[in-house]
């Protein structure tokens, strides 16, 4: 009997390409690996086999037709191959099917979208969220997989990590255990981390664990993935190290140099900046002990504030605190005097690492910062979406909390629209010209007319395709029901910036035979002829050319 079953098992074993298993791939990543988001997307996924084939294939459907091939490292006997592959030439703006693998080990279909090209572009969604860390020395937290899977439910363009995925970044068990745990969502969606204190080592640059595992791109000062930047249709993001450059202005001080220059050379009409270590934020402590971190403390506010007040950066976002809290406009260090040129600072630690949420409970901790707004302890993550000069925010609490995973958790902590401005004062996507008017038909001389079908004295103007309607209260936070949105003051909204001036469409002159140019018709309509025939008769028989 026990033949019977191993026969067929081997015969099986024997169909399946050797190593296909261990060439699986895992910890598949999404990413931009240059700072073009429209037309290139980077990959990387880890094999067990150190021979495994580096290939994605991919298309706009789920037949593909086009296929890439990479590059793989060995890392190690936890990480084992680290495989990337870049795929260029890529169609802003569309949704595209891809696979990565090799042929007996593919990975299943995955879909991507790609970051549209500057300009008049569809509304454009991000999320921001970090702390992913665990608690004690397996890598991930517990709740950064079902928080991930949450922030994934709209499909953000990309996600935004600040920081702390790991709880040892010399621990190369730790990194491959975050990578499984962020299986499937991070091949959904591009994901941009920024260095935290727990994710450095065991070298720094190429020879760090975090540089090696991510496929992001380089910055021409160090040469190295540590902080980069990527634009997508009106906006642009920056990620930056706290961790790369340490002690003070001087130190900082070629980071905040790039930092201009990027803004300055890719000028958008949105920037968001993030990092990991905070420039403002409350400080939790209890019987004189601090319990959290205090701002400034790697000493970058000196050379960065300068730079994202000179730029006028719109959001900042950082982690290293664990809880969420979010600064009315901010600049120069303090409250913006006019909120339309502040920056919106906010603490984003929420995705996965203990919580302050008791501690918010009692108030010891927020708001206690200068410009502090809102605060929460709960686990949460931060969305926002950028449709033309209006940006929408939402800090979300998820169903997995400390303590409990419920619906019920779900909450949304802090919400607001911000409408900016346009340059020059008009939407420039709303200046649509009109349709052309026909051209009516003109009558020859000698043609008939048909007295019974009214002439077309032309149309009336077209409304206007440019007025799509304000949104409700734009620059003005809106209440929601959690923390204090409201004290944020309003940043400002354009004077009428969406609505295009009435170019209205001429009339054009409607000509008739006869030289009648005033848009009626010469003729008289039917139901007046017989009068009108009678009248001529008459006529006639007095001048004596009819016979009565």
């Amino acid at each position: 009997m026990r033949s019977r079953i191993v026969a067929p098992l081997v015969l099986l074993a024997g169909l399946v390409p050797t190593g296909a298993f261990a060439s699986q791939p895992w910890g598949i990543r999404l990413s931009f690996a240059t700072p073009d988001a429209a037309t290139t997307v980077g990959i990387a996924w880890n094999t067990d086999d150190l021979g495994a084939p580096t290939q994605a294939e991919y298309g706009t459907d789920p037949t593909y037709g086009l296929t890439a091939v990479g590059t793989s490292t060995d890392r190690g006997k936890d990480l084992r191959a680290v495989h990337e592959v870049t795929l260029t030439g890529l169609k802003p703006d569309t949704r595209y099917h891809y696979r990565v693998g090799g042929p007996g080990a593919w990975s299943p279909d995955f879909v991507f979208r790609t970051g549209p090209l500057e300009g008049c572009a569809p509304p454009l969604r991000i999320v921001a969220m970090g702390d992913d860390r665990s608690d004690d020395d397996s890598g991930p937290s517990p709740r950064w997989r079902p928080i991930l899977t949450e922030s994934l439910t709209d499909n953000p363009l990309m996600v935004l990590n600040t920081g702390d995925l790991v709880r040892s970044g010399t621990d190369t068990r730790q990194w491959a255990n975050w990578l499984r745990a962020s299986d499937p969502g991070l091949a959904t969606a591009a994901h941009l981390p920024t260095l935290g204190n727990h994710d450095d080592g065991p070298g720094e640059g190429d020879t760090a664990y975090f540089n090696q595992l991510f496929h992001l791109p380089r910055n021409e000062v160090s040469g190295t993935e540590d902080y980069y930047f990527v634009t997508a249709g009106n906006l642009i993001v920056v990620s930056l190290s706290t961790m790369t450059f340490r002690g003070g202005t001087t130190a900082f001080a070629d980071q905040a140099a790039w930092l201009d220059r990027v803004l300055t050379e890719h000028p958008r009409f949105w920037k968001v900046v993030f990092f990991h270590h905070p420039i403002h934020t409350s400080v939790a402590g209890i019987f004189g002990k601090d319990l959290s971190h205090p701002p400034d403390e790697q000493r970058q506010n000196a050379a960065l504030i300068p730079i994202i007040d000179k730029h006028y950066v719109d959001f900042v976002f950082y982690g290293h605190n664990h809880w969420y809290e979010r600064f009315r406009p901010m600049r120069g260090g303090r409250i913006a005097a006019n909120p339309r040129e502040g920056t919106w600072y906010a603490v984003t630690g929420g995705a996965g690492a203990m919580t302050y949420g008791l501690l918010n409970a009692i108030k010891l901790f927020c708001p206690t910062a200068e410009g502090s707004s809102v605060c929460s302890g709960d686990h949460h993550y931060v969305e926002l979406v950028f449709d033309g000069n209006v940006a929408t925010y939402t800090a979300r609490a998820t169903a997995t909390q400390l303590l409990t995973t419920s619906a019920d958790n779900q909450k949304v902590l802090d919400h607001f629209v911000i409408t900016k401005p346009w340059p020059g004062g008009e939407d420039p996507c709303s200046l649509v010209p009109p349709e052309p008017e026909p051209i009516p038909e003109v009558a020859a001389p000698d043609a008939a007319v048909t007295p019974d079908v009214p002439h077309d004295t032309g149309r009336p103007d077209p409304p206007n395709p440019a007025d799509p309607g304000a949104p409700d209260d734009p620059g003005t936070p809106l209440d929601r029901g959690a923390g204090d949105p409201g004290q944020a003051p309003d940043p400002g909204t354009a004077s009428d910036p969406g609505h295009a001036p009435d170019l209205g469409t001429p009339r054009p002159p409607v000509t008739r035979s006869g030289g009648c140019d005033t848009g009626a018709s010469p003729l008289p309509r039917q139901g007046a002829w017989a009068p009108f025939a009678l009248f001529l008769l008459a006529l006639a028989a007095r001048r004596g050319r009819v016979r009565p």
